[in-house]
């Protein structure tokens, strides 16, 4: 598993007209040492606040203006250095893959995450990618429930305060909320198993179950009610035989029979339309014809009466001199009788033609007219057929419509009983099912069968029990078990819990190193990061002094020799001397006092 999770390499915090606070960590063990109330804590609240902790980081005075906080960490897969900025009161963070001083370049693009979402990405997400989490882990989260992994569900056992180091709950179920008791055992089912509750069926809560009854029961009572209204609104049916279907037969086949019929009609009535159509155009030519015909009738008329006229005018010319002088063309007329005569005869020839033409129009006139009349007799014989067929169309079509209606009226009640006979049995059904539910809602539901136990055995157990003898704490002969019922261990045959308040640090912070080295050995997801808050301290006091100082070197002295593959931050009052800190070369030692680092916020810049 060391190529999965991160170490920690910084933790920033910065503001306006704040200096620049800043505390360098490196893998393995590093140690934050000093005197009470030197703002060692304040790193801790730091680190949980940078790691997904809904609440602000711990309120002192020294950090007043400090809003925005920075945490360079490492991810082990690639040794490639990322930095998250979260400021105060904040429900988001970005993440950039660079270190702090380039975090504000715009070369770098960042990923924004909320802290907590149910449609995109958030950060706790992301965390668990990059601690090496499968894409999808469900968790049993109570007796009842199930839901997806988050890393929220693991901040308390990677990291653990002052409190909780010395709390005398068990050591993987600290919180006083009996909600997520159930939760926190499915955390450690997991990592101690590497298998999750995927094959886990939810069940039920008493509340929720009876709630569930109480619906479905008058869900069922009102589809009963419905049913029952709806069949009052059909009425009698009774009419209607599903077995006899010759009454409908008969009514379709005499509609079949009546739409031929009417078929036939609409056809014959089409033919004679275009006939008619036709004769209308034959007429409308020979009326057109006649017209133009009596027109010309009428020039033909107009130029006879023209010529009358001048016929009239001849005797003109025997007034006239002989060779006289035209007015207009001023030729000379030499012989006017003779004029007159020739004048006189073109004027009777032109009316003879003129004459003729009246003749042979007034013939062709009486010839179209009488075609006229032809073809009005005809129209007139396609109108008394046309009405004909168009009565009888009416007959036709009343009687398919009363036929129609008869038949659809049948089908309707035929349908209606259909519906009446759905309804009925569906109301019997409904009724047995109304009684089931009665009497399953009144009787005991079954009991899970949905168990699980730890996989703390014999290994692990072996494992802790080794750094506990190394470190003084208990005997080589003390046998270290896991009981499963309490949920923490028994050293020695003494429960843990009963132990006093030095020994339940001491360990807590064991049993803490031995589930990250646990997971890693059998390669299942955890944390490469472990954050102790007084481990030490607490061990400290008068009665057992030198046996304390004795657990004390050798604590250091096991995270000098042991801790080189993952990351553990120590913060304590208590430390190595001087003598220890020259051999033990492999903690990163880092002091907070008076004499050197006056705390983690290093207060307002000072105005020149």
């Amino acid at each position: 598993m060391r190529n999965k999770g991160f170490y920690i390499k910084s933790v920033i915090a910065t503001g306006d007209g704040m200096i620049l606070s800043r505390v360098d960590f490196r893998r393995g063990c590093n140690l934050l040492f000093g005197p009470s109330e030197m703002g060692k804590s304040s790193v801790f609240s730091v680190i949980d606040y940078l790691l997904g902790k809904k609440e602000n980081p711990k309120e002192v005075k020294e950090g007043e203006g400090y809003d925005t906080f920075y945490m360079e960490y490492v991810t082990c897969s690639d040794s490639v250095t990322h930095t998250v900025r979260r400021y105060l009161n904040d429900n988001q963070v970005l993440v950039k893959d660079c270190a702090y001083e380039a975090f504000e370049s715009l070369a770098f693009k960042g990923t924004g995450y909320p802290l907590e979402s149910k449609t995109k990405k958030d950060y706790s997400k992301y965390l668990m990618e990059i601690n090496g989490f499968p894409d999808s882990l469900e968790l049993k989260k109570t007796t009842v429930t199930k839901a997806s992994f988050r890393y929220t569900w693991i901040r308390h056992l990677i990291l653990a305060d002052e409190n909780r180091i010395v709390s005398e709950k068990p050591i993987f179920n600290p919180n006083n909320d009996t909600s997520v008791r159930q939760q926190e055992k499915s955390v450690i089912y997991y990592l101690t198993s590497g298998r999750d509750d995927s094959e886990f069926v939810p069940g039920e809560a008493d509340k929720i179950r009876k709630a569930r009854y109480k619906g479905k029961i008058e869900l069922t009572e009102e589809n009963i009610k419905a049913i029952e209204s709806r069949l009052a609104e059909l009425g009698d049916v009774g009419y209607a035989d599903f077995n006899d279907d010759s009454v409908i037969m008969a009514i379709q086949s005499q509609i079949i029979d009546k739409e031929r019929s009417l078929n036939a009609l609409f056809e014959k009535r089409k033919e004679l339309e275009e006939e008619k159509r036709k004769l209308l155009s034959k007429k409308l030519f020979n009326i057109e014809f006649v017209k133009r015909m009596e027109m010309l009738e009428k020039h033909y008329r107009t130029d006879v009466e023209r010529f009358q006229y001048l016929y009239q005018g001849a005797d003109l010319f025997s007034l006239l001199e002989q060779n006289h002088e035209c007015p207009l063309c001023h030729s000379t007329i030499t012989d006017t009788a003779n004029v007159n005569n020739e004048y006189l005869e073109a004027i009777e020839s032109e009316c003879g033609i003129l004459q003729s033409k009246i003749t042979d129009i007034q013939k062709m006139i009486g010839q179209k007219k009488g075609l006229l009349d032809k073809y009005n007799k005809q129209e007139d014989n396609i109108d008394a057929s046309l009405s004909e067929i168009n009565a009888d169309i009416s007959g036709f079509t009343a009687t398919l419509d009363s036929l129609r209606a008869t038949l659809q009226k049948y089908q309707d009640n035929i349908e209606k009983k259909a519906e009446v006979k759905f309804l009925s049995e569906e109301s019997g059904r409904l009724y047995q099912k109304l009684a089931m539910l009665k009497t399953e809602e009144v009787a005991k539901p079954q009991t899970e069968t949905y168990t699980r136990t730890t996989n703390i055995r014999e290994d692990f157990c072996n494992k802790l029990k080794e750094k506990l003898v190394d470190w003084n704490v208990i005997g080589a002969g003390a046998a270290v078990v896991f009981d499963e019922h309490g949920f923490d261990f028994v050293l020695g045959g003494k429960k843990r819990l009963t132990c006093g308040k030095g020994a339940r640090g001491v360990t807590c912070s064991a049993i803490l190193m031995t589930l990250l080295e646990y997971c890693d050995e059998k390669n299942i997801p955890f944390s490469n990061l472990l954050v102790l808050d007084s481990p030490i301290t607490a061990h400290f006091d008068e009665e057992t002094e030198d046996l304390d100082e004795t657990t004390q070197s050798k604590f250091f002295k096991y995270c000098n020799d042991n801790i080189n593959d993952y990351q553990l931050i120590i913060i304590d009052n208590k430390s190595p001397n001087e003598e220890e800190r020259r051999v033990l070369t492999n903690i990163n030692y880092i002091e907070f006092s008076k004499n050197g680092r006056n705390g983690f916020y290093l207060g307002k810049i000072e105005s020149k």
